[in-house]
């Protein structure tokens, strides 16, 4: 845990800090969310920063590892870092339906 607080801590250096929770999070801290709209994941918790999911679909499922307050879209600064297929991204809190014991980080 003390390794994912640092991370998150961290991750609005980009990119290279997200990458680094698929390796400090482990899958065995994960649990699925579902994608609900169209979306993209981010580099930050920030639609203005780099692309890592493009079009993820309505239904898909996602590795949800925690959640955390990044820049507000419609009045709820909430946001998900998520993984799937190697990578690791953002995910606003509109776009998925995470699951309820997704700790915050």
């Amino acid at each position: 845990m003390e390794k994912l607080f640092k991370f998150a801590a961290g991750a609005v250096v980009g990119l290279g800090a997200v990458v680094g929770v698929a390796t400090s999070a482990g899958a065995e801290s994960a649990s699925t969310g579902y994608i609900t709209r169209y979306a993209n994941s981010y580099a930050s918790p920030s639609s203005y920063t780099g692309i890592v999911h493009k079009g993820l679909q309505p239904g898909t499922p996602i590795d949800t590892i925690c959640a955390r307050e990044g820049t507000e879209i419609d009045g709820n600064k909430m946001w998900f870092i998520v993984s799937k297929d190697g990578a690791v991204g953002y995910v606003h809190r509109s776009d998925i339906s995470a699951p309820v014991e997704t700790p915050y980080c």
